[in-house]
This record gives C-alpha cells, sequence and structure tokens, in this order.
C-alpha cells in the first residue's frame, strides 16, 4: 500500500478520532452538569414548598429560593442547548472531513490505486455511514431532551412562585 496514502489515512483518522472526543467531551460535561442542575433544582423546589406551607420565612432566605427555582432551569437549558450546539458543530466536521477523504483524497488515489484505497476502512462507524449515523443518535437526542425537560420545569417553578405566600 502507498505509504503517501497510509499517511494521509492517519492524518485524516486522527482528526476524526479528535471529533469524536469533542463529541463526547461535550455530552460528559452536559450530563454531569444536568444531574447536578437537577439535583439542585429538586431540592430548592422542595425547599420552597417547605418555606411556603410553613409561612414563617420571608426576606432572603425565600427571595434566593425564588430565584433559584427559576435560574436553575434556564441555566440547564442554556447548557443543554450550547451542548447540543456542540455536538452538531463536531458532526458538521465530521461530515466535511469524511467528504474530503472521499472526493479530494479518493479521486487521487482510486485512479492510481484501485486495490489499495479499498483496503482502508472508512474514517468513522467502521466504514458504515448507517453504522456512524445510529452511533449519533444519543449524542444529538440527549443535550435536547435535557432542553425540554429544563423548558418543562420552568414553568411549575414559577407557578410555585406566583402560589407562594409573601411574592
Amino acid at each position: 500500500m502507498n505509504d503517501e496514502l497510509k499517511g494521509l489515512y492517519q492524518i485524516y483518522r486522527d482528526y476524526a478520532k479528535h471529533e469524536d472526543n469533542l463529541v463526547n467531551w461535550r455530552l460528559s460535561w452536559n450530563l454531569a452538569a444536568q444531574g447536578l442542575l437537577l439535583a439542585a433544582f429538586g431540592l430548592t423546589i422542595q425547599k420552597l414548598f417547605d418555606a411556603c406551607e410553613s409561612n414563617s420565612p420571608v426576606g432572603f432566605k425565600l427571595g434566593l429560593l425564588k430565584i433559584l427555582v427559576l435560574a436553575l432551569p434556564v441555566v440547564g437549558f442554556l447548557i443543554s442547548t450550547s451542548s447540543a450546539l456542540g455536538v452538531l458543530a463536531a458532526s458538521l466536521a465530521l461530515k466535511e472531513l469524511q467528504r474530503k477523504w472521499r472526493e479530494d483524497i479518493g479521486a487521487q488515489f482510486r485512479a492510481a490505486d484501485a486495490g489499495a484505497w479499498g483496503q482502508l476502512p472508512g474514517l468513522t462507524g467502521g466504514g458504515s455511514p448507517s453504522a456512524h449515523a445510529l452511533g449519533m443518535i444519543p449524542a444529538f437526542t440527549l443535550p435536547w431532551i435535557f432542553s425540554l425537560v429544563w423548558f418543562f420545569l420552568f414553568f411549575p417553578g414559577l407557578a410555585a412562585i406566583c402560589n407562594c405566600p409573601g411574592h
């Protein structure tokens, strides 16, 4: 097999690994952040309900709880949405990399040595576009699911604040 082709394949494959690592890091940080934020939201809303039922704590503590009940969903939504956009950016970079590999590099080497070209696997998904696409489903869907969860948690939090005495 042509050494130049092997070298180019390694460069392109390393870049694909880099983009895959970016997706992994973005998802890992998002999932960690979402877990912490959801736990904080659950504790905060419970404390708000307790404070509203007892009618005794007023002022700073109640005000802080109200702010947190609204701020946590907003922060969770923004983190998850930015993670989704980062995954989309990495996916677009991978598509462009695969296009360049197939069209630009592939055209050059298929003409010169079709046998050597056929020995190389695809850059992602073991050469199967559908395997790569199926593997990316969680990366695309999980951040948007969390964004929807936060969107829908914002409104019950707002209702809890509006129904709390001392509002």
